[in-house]
């Protein structure tokens, strides 16, 4: 398996995937809760029966009262269309009721009333409008969500890549662990026979056998920690724990130079945080229109027209509707002494706003640094990569020929362990080199949702 195979996997399978397909879902459907309370609503309610019986206290035309036993059966129905109106923040309706009455006692008697069409709006506050405010911040909202998707199933890249590299450097370092231990079982085995031939001292061939016994050690520690790095990789991309794959590790970062100029254009054009410094701005403004519409001063308006009819039975109650129904009231709010509350609520909000822009205007400068700073660290890393792969390969030559002349007894032990530590150490440098380079390339795929191998935008789409 290759990295790109590991990551393709883990954009699909891994429990960040899913975490970011939650998450994005969740956003889709605030979103379209929001877009719901723009259309209209079509709602009934019935209520069938409503029953009353009892005795009731009824004045008599002499002003005296006498008790009379009440026996009353209710049916009402109520349909309504309902819309939100934005530009005002009120709410329009267009309604339709139907009741009927029926006395059993006293006297009975069966009376329906008709509303075949009423007209109302209410506006509850002129003074603040929710709706033209979430019409500015709820569309941003998903747009952020839908860009801080791509966010995610990028980083997921930049994850993989790490748990990728955990478990080829634990990979390499059971090799070179396992190898070290096999020349030092040679070399223990050579060194005893010329010990026997009195060719080297004691103390060599003590030290030799201490550093294979170390080896020992270092192989079984390196096991273990190739099997938990490997376990981890198989859990993150979603495989049975026994699964077998052979890891390819890849040999190069692509040789791309990247502009800071180019990198800065992509990342305020692709994301989320930039839609985010926008919201915020809004939502600053919002605070103080919002707290202005509560400095208690309220205007609030309601009307309704209509038309109604009575009968004794549904045919006459809708035959002639002829009885006007009208209804406008204007309620006005004013406090006249609030000891300056309403006042400091507002100047709370300035405040507040004044905060929020220094804060973002701070975030802005450290978004752009970065990303200069990691487009930085890019190249070093390239150059830090090919004097790593250089020493990889000097000191693989150099080990083999310093073997070789311990080997004729040209040099000391102390020589040859120099060189096999030097050998192993530049091995896990080139690794960790080789790692770190392709972090940073993945990093600034994802700080600016851009693919500079093939100057495409990153754009993973979301489907519902």
């Amino acid at each position: 398996m290759s990295m790109d195979n590991a990551i393709d996997r883990a954009q699909r399978e891994s429990p960040s995937y899913q975490k970011a397909v939650t998450t994005v879902a969740n956003s889709y459907w605030m979103y379209r809760n929001y877009r719901s309370t723009l259309l209209p609503s079509l709602d009934l309610d019935l209520t069938l029966p409503n029953y009353t019986a009892g005795n009731d206290r009824i004045q008599q035309p002499d002003g005296s009262f006498e008790l009379r036993k009440r026996s009353v059966l209710y049916n009402t129905g109520f349909l309504s269309i309902d819309q939100n109106v934005p530009f005002t923040g009120g709410v329009f309706s267009v309604a339709s009721t139907l009741n009927r009455n029926q006395v059993y006692e006293p006297t009975p008697n069966t009376e329906w009333l008709s509303v075949p069409i009423i007209f109302n709006y209410e506006q509850p506050m002129l003074l603040y409008n929710n709706f033209r405010w979430n019409r500015k911040v709820q569309p941003l909202l998903y747009d952020e969500s839908l860009k801080k998707y791509s966010e995610d199933i990028e980083s997921i890249g930049l994850e993989t890549s790490v748990f990728f590299f955990e478990a080829v450097t634990a990979e390499n370092a059971y090799l070179l662990a396992e190898i070290n231990n096999k020349n030092l079982d040679t070399l223990y085995r050579l060194s005893k026979g010329r010990y026997n031939l009195g060719k080297i001292a004691e103390n060599d061939l003590l030290s030799i056998e201490l550093q294979l016994l170390n080896s020992e050690n270092d192989l079984f520690q390196a096991k273990i920690n190739r099997e938990n790095t490997y376990k981890n990789l198989m859990r993150f991309l979603n495989y049975p724990l026994d699964t077998v794959l052979r890891l390819a590790l890849p040999d190069h970062v692509p040789d791309l130079p990247i502009l800071e100029e180019k990198a800065l254009m992509e990342a305020h054009e692709n994301r989320q945080q930039v839609l985010e410094f926008e919201r915020r701005k809004i939502q600053a403004d919002q605070r103080i229109a919002e707290a202005r519409g509560q400095s208690g001063y309220n205007l609030s308006i309601t009307g309704q027209l209509g038309i109604s009819g009575v009968g004794n039975d549904i045919q006459s109650a809708y035959a002639n509707p002829n009885a006007q129904q009208q209804y406008i009231a204007l309620n006005l709010a004013i406090p006249l002494v609030d000891w300056g509350e309403a006042k400091s609520r507002v100047r709370m909000a300035k405040s507040t706003k004044d905060l929020d822009l220094v804060n973002i205007n701070q975030e802005e400068i450290n978004f752009d640094q970065e990303i200069r700073l990691e487009v930085k660290n890019y190249e070093s890393q390239r150059k830090q990569l090919e004097i790593a792969a250089r020493a990889d390969t000097i000191g693989q030559l150099r080990y083999n020929v310093t073997k070789q002349r311990y080997i004729i007894g040209k040099i000391n032990i102390t020589d040859l362990n120099i060189a096999q530590q030097e050998m192993s150490n530049s091995r896990l440098a080139y690794l960790f080199a080789l790692r770190d380079a392709w972090r940073s390339y993945y990093r600034i795929r994802v700080l600016t949702l851009y693919n500079f191998e093939t100057n495409e935008k990153i754009i993973f789409e979301y489907e519902p």
